[in-house]
């Protein structure tokens, strides 16, 4: 019997050919979320396909790291002046790149400290819903006093 008789719900729009895709806009340095577009659907919809079929996933895997390596490779360009890929460091900044880095492989470059000292502190917030916003009671942002 046929697995999408057996299940409930609209049938998958994935294709075969997602992978090369997902592969080909990763590789650029593109996030997964800026590239769900590009395949029609949205990120969590990625996160699904990537857990249901293993080529999408490593595709996903390798794209990942050849986008890290295409973004390091236009930081370098970036401090020698050098234009590498099409890539013209002339219409970047070090900051940009440093963000970009930072957020999307916030493994390997974010701030470390930052990150252990905020790893066991518990986020609270908390509203007056019966005072509008900006009066008393504002929300509790942590490393901030209150």
């Amino acid at each position: 019997m046929d697995e999408s008789n057996n299940k409930m719900g609209r049938p998958t729009k994935y294709e075969e050919r997602f992978c090369k895709m997902m592969f080909d806009e990763l590789s650029k340095g593109h996030s997964i979320q800026g590239s769900a577009p590009v395949l029609g659907v949205v990120r969590s919809t990625i996160y699904e396909w990537a857990d249901k079929y293993p080529d999408f996933s490593d595709s996903i895997s390798r794209g990942i790291d050849k986008g890290l390596r295409t973004l390091e490779g236009r930081l370098l360009a970036l401090i020698s002046g050098q234009k590498v890929d099409g890539f013209n460091p002339r219409l970047c900044s070090v900051r940009a790149m440093e963000f970009i880095l930072k957020t999307r492989y916030h493994t390997l470059y974010g701030d470390k400290k930052t990150m252990e000292e905020n790893a066991n502190k518990p986020i609270k917030l908390s509203y007056n819903l019966e005072k509008p916003p900006g009066e008393e009671d504002k929300p509790i942002v942590p490393g901030r006093d209150k």
